[in-house]
């Protein structure tokens, strides 16, 4: 009699080693490493792209004042007594009527309020305050005196206060592609502010004041619109000279007021 033979089978299943997990881990941690970098890159992009997009609302708004109004709008108005920049003329052109109204009528209702076509997305703190602004216009020279000709320093910048001679992008000499509208300042505050140096760029004689362009944009520099409706993008290190030149609307103007505006120099911008 055969005896039947039951052969048991016995399986083990084996799991990872302690070195292979640390080579998947190794990999992990690598592709991580090269995958963050590049998110970045995107975010910072993107934020750029709106940073753009937001200069070129604004100064579509200027421009269709101007077509409206056959002028640009004064840099500082005044309505009902009460004093506002260059935001408040514009109000209407960038779908904020209601509160263009607000002004127009002097009601005491709450005026100001946080525009996000007026905030840079890498300056995300000013979302928070009232108000709250990264855009600042080209308010031209930081002199008040007066060359003896008829010619005011006041009126040596795109943007000029309603106490001045009215603005036209037509009779910029420089023409309207070298004459700068709008740019970012990080010591903007808000736009309720009367003063110029919070609300505008400016140019003097030498760089000493706080109304210079900066930004937080990782490029070392920062957005400019300008008159022709382009927005470029200036280094931080521009020549100084050359920045008070894209700011002065006529260079032969404003050589009466800084003798090195004489000193004639090739723009050469960065078109975006």
């Amino acid at each position: 009699m055969k005896r039947n033979k039951t052969l048991i089978f016995s399986s083990r299943v084996e799991g990872f080693t302690l070195v292979e997990l640390l080579v998947v881990i190794a990999i992990i941690g690598v592709l991580v490493g090269l995958t963050i970098p590049a998110v970045q890159a995107v975010r910072s992009s993107a934020r750029q792209t709106t940073c753009l997009n937001n200069q070129k609302q604004i100064t579509t708004a200027a421009k269709s004042f101007e077509t409206t109004m056959g002028y640009l709008p004064f840099h500082m108005n005044t309505y009902s007594n009460t004093k506002g920049c260059w935001v408040i003329p514009i109000l209407p052109h960038i779908g904020q009527s209601a509160l263009w109204t607000v002004w127009e009528q002097g009601k005491n209702d709450t005026r100001y309020v946080t525009l996000t076509e007026l905030i840079c997305p890498d300056q995300p703190e000013k979302k928070k305050q009232e108000a709250g602004m990264t855009y600042v216009a080209n308010c031209g020279y930081s002199g008040q005196e007066n060359d003896g000709n008829g010619v005011m320093a006041l009126h040596l910048g795109a943007f000029v206060p309603s106490t001045s001679k009215k603005s036209m992008t037509a009779k910029m000499k420089d023409g309207a592609s070298y004459t700068v509208f709008f740019t970012e300042n990080l010591n903007a505050t808000n736009w309720k502010t009367t003063n110029r140096n919070q609300y505008g760029v400016l140019w003097a004689k030498s760089r000493t004041t706080d109304a210079y362009p900066s930004s937080y944009h990782p490029q070392h520099g920062f957005n400019t619109a300008f008159a022709d409706g382009s927005v470029r993008y200036l280094n931080r290190s521009i020549e100084y000279l050359l920045y008070c030149q894209l700011l002065a609307p006529d260079d032969r103007k404003a050589a009466k007021f800084n003798s090195s505006m004489t000193n004639q120099m090739k723009v050469q911008l960065i078109d975006k």
